[in-house]
């Protein structure tokens, strides 16, 4: 599924899944259900006879992911299938994906939203200037190199001026700060990516 919208505008939501699906090698009743299936699970059901040209990003996003699943394919590559969405259509998009997950499908997808990849992926591979950096599962990569850490130290009484100098020279490179009786130490982690 590329990141720019793939379907063919001049034609309705319907005759887009008719043709890619018969460009695929999908006819008759089992277009017919394919189709029926992919328009009620991804809500667009209602848009069936309107042309791309007159939907909203959102949909056409989804109809997008619709013909790119039309095959029901087991590998399935996508390029940044949230940008630009509106939050409504990006959780539905989410949930989507999910759903493709738990029905044994695999997902290569690219995303610059940090967010998304926890949230979806079971491993992540972070690409800068075409170079693998690191990989992992997301949150060994959020432990280790997740940028800043934060130390919440609460006492029973309010930390003296004093005490509380001590404690800003015990972490050198932290920000501290004393609220009463709480000590709230931020430091960056020793292999954080963050600026």
């Amino acid at each position: 599924m590329p990141q720019e919208i793939s379907c063919y505008h001049g034609f309705t939501v319907r005759e887009n899944l008719e043709f890619f699906g018969k460009m695929y090698g999908v006819k008759g009743k089992e277009l017919k259900e394919k189709i029926s299936y992919l328009l009620k699970w991804l809500s667009l059901g209602k848009f069936e006879n309107r042309e791309v040209e007159n939907l909203s990003g959102g949909y056409k996003r989804l109809l997008n992911i619709a013909c790119s699943l039309i095959h029901d394919p087991m590998i399935i590559f996508m390029d940044e299938p949230t940008v630009g969405l509106d939050p409504e259509i990006r959780h539905l998009m989410w949930e989507k994906i999910k759903e493709l997950k738990e029905n044994g499908k695999t997902i290569c997808l690219t995303t610059h939203y940090l967010d998304e990849a926890q949230t979806l992926c079971d491993r992540i591979g972070i690409l800068v200037n075409g170079r693998l950096l690191v990989k992992g599962v997301p949150e060994d990569l959020i432990m280790r190199y997740g940028g800043y850490r934060i130390l919440i130290i609460k006492l029973s009484e309010a930390v003296s001026v004093d005490d509380a100098e001590s404690v800003k020279n015990s972490f050198p490179g932290s920000q501290t700060e004393v609220l009463g009786n709480t000590i709230v130490i931020s430091f960056m982690q020793e292999h954080s990516l963050a600026p």
